[in-house]
């Protein structure tokens, strides 16, 4: 264990955080193979995120799922960097549907080869979409300027390539 992240879903007493003494360049993550076969990462703001999103679509194969407990780009970097080449491995920005989260996309334009921004349709975040619609999930890819609304079907043809 290199760290715990804190994140509550109730409403009235909203907190988040993280353990003091945790390494915050890596996040609480979910893989589904050996570490040197990871070929697709997806990054979330938070661990309830993650899991939410998990919940609603499978995993591809040779996949990792990381918190970044927040919009860190050191999360991005580091968990990168620990699984090796990059130049072939596909990655996943799967942020919330606000403003800071759009912001923090436009931000890492460019920076990583087979980067796709995946945000939840019309309510703010997975764990929020996963209320709304338990079966499917409806994403918002983000274009290069504007947004634009993608199906489920080519997302999940994205993913598995």
């Amino acid at each position: 264990v290199v760290g715990i992240e804190y994140n509550t879903t109730i409403s009235d007493r909203r907190f988040k955080g993280i353990e003091k003494g945790s390494d915050s360049g890596y996040g609480f993550n979910i893989l589904n193979c050996k570490a040197n076969e990871v070929q697709k990462f997806f990054y979330f703001e938070s661990s309830i995120d993650l899991l939410s999103f998990k919940l609603m679509n499978k995993l591809p194969e040779k996949s990792i799922m990381i918190s970044m407990t927040g919009l860190k780009e050191c999360v991005i970097k580091n968990t990168l960097e620990k699984f090796g080449d990059n130049s072939d491995k596909k990655v996943f920005i799967c942020v919330d549907n606000d403003l800071a989260g759009i912001n923090f996309c436009n931000s890492l334009k460019g920076k990583y080869n087979n980067m796709k921004f995946i945000m939840p349709g019309t309510v703010k975040d997975w764990n929020e979409q996963l209320k709304k619609n338990s079966v499917k999930s409806k994403l918002r890819i983000i274009g290069l300027i504007n947004p634009a609304v993608k199906n489920n079907k080519k997302l999940a043809r994205q993913m598995e390539r």
